[in-house]
């Protein structure tokens, strides 16, 4: 018996809360918070404030199936 998938995607709901939730670091435990965006140091990591528009339900979550174990 042979069984396969192929062009699957996998959303994460676990990442978002290693940087700290909805919007706050607090409970930041994921090392790339400590490369996130500001003026001076320019990354794809979004800031983390009460104020920003990061939200749990992103596809900055969604990864490639093909590339999990």
């Amino acid at each position: 018996m042979i069984q396969g998938t192929h062009g699957n995607q996998i959303y994460s709901g676990t990442i978002p809360y290693t940087f700290g939730g909805l919007g706050d670091a607090r409970n930041a435990t994921n090392r790339d918070i400590l490369n996130v965006w500001s003026p001076a140091k320019r990354t794809d990591i979004p800031t983390f404030d009460p104020s920003s528009q990061n939200v749990i339900n992103s596809s900055r979550y969604v990864y490639d199936a093909a590339m999990s174990s």
